[in-house]
């Protein structure tokens, strides 16, 4: 029995090594590729508009695994639209200046966002990066905090601000939010219950002096810091406490996500400052030139 099985193994194994030898002879034996060749079979045609077994990733990623339906789902729904794209072309749609000028901009939009994703997908995050920013604020990780930030347009708002918040309690604090936020002279936002590490992280591009100050606030304390406009933005702790867990894994996951966005930022920045030296640029909405 050990034999037979054996026997129908090995001739499995010759069956799809004789089927490897074949396709790459006859791959050999093509002319040279045209740009649809690698696009895969064609799986649905509206006049001369094709649909490829290859345009199925675009959709969904090169991984997924469609099911029978849900291919005859998306091939119907593509139809439908090659349809109505013909409708577009045949009643002059197309020429539009303004259209043509969408088309063009989209188009460049979406070949930019290529090029990035094939760029950034050389940046890894190294164990060691993780655990070194998780060390380096561990002493936050532990809180969470919800806040209310305010942007108050002159000293006397500010005052205004914090006189109605400052140790406030309870439904005299719900009333004292609900008419700052009726002011339109100020801004306000609320962070909602975050951990405070994720908070001083996430909101890096935050007033530096404030957000320092953030990490030493109590429930019911505000700060306030001047912005050069003259305005201040002022930070209200609507709550903090101390958890009585930290979810490593979930917060390492984080940081890891977080030093990859600032690798692709630094290298977009570093690409960008290159083409910067290539290319004149001239901004005519005002005399500024972008430096």
């Amino acid at each position: 029995m050990k034999d037979k099985v054996k026997i129908v193994g090995i001739a499995v194994v010759l069956i799809i090594i004789v089927i490897l030898i074949v396709v790459k002879l006859m791959g050999r034996g093509k002319a040279a590729q045209k740009p649809s060749e690698g696009l895969g079979k064609v799986i649905a045609q509206v006049d001369g508009l094709k649909l490829y077994e290859k345009d199925l990733e675009f959709f969904r990623g090169a991984g997924y695994r469609w099911t029978e339906n849900e291919k005859k789902d998306f091939v119907k729904q593509w139809t439908r639209y090659a349809l109505l794209y013909l409708a577009a072309k045949e009643s002059g749609f197309a020429d539009d200046p303004l259209i043509k000028r969408k088309l063009q901009l989209n188009s460049q939009f979406a070949l930019v966002q290529e090029f990035e994703n094939r760029k950034l997908q050389s940046l890894q995050v190294s164990a060691t990066e993780i655990d070194s920013l998780y060390k380096a604020h561990m002493d936050k990780f532990p809180y969470s905090i919800d806040l209310l930030i305010v942007y108050a347009p002159n000293d006397g708002k500010r005052q205004q601000v914090v006189q109605m918040l400052e140790n406030k309690r309870g439904s005299r604090l719900f009333q004292a939010v609900e008419e700052l936020k009726a002011d339109t002279s100020l801004t306000v936002f609320e962070t909602g219950n975050m951990n405070l590490g994720v908070f001083y992280l996430s909101y890096n591009n935050f007033n530096g002096t404030l957000r320092e100050k953030v990490v030493n606030l109590s429930t019911g304390q505000i700060d306030c810091v001047p912005v050069p406009d003259g305005g201040y933005i002022c930070a209200f702790v609507l709550s903090k406490q101390k958890s009585p867990q930290v979810d490593e894994f979930r917060l390492k996951n984080f940081i890891h996500q977080y030093i990859l966005t600032q690798k692709q930022k630094a290298l977009e920045d570093s690409l960008i400052a290159e083409m910067r030296q290539k290319y004149e640029i001239k901004i005519f909405i005002d005399t500024t030139k972008i430096q």
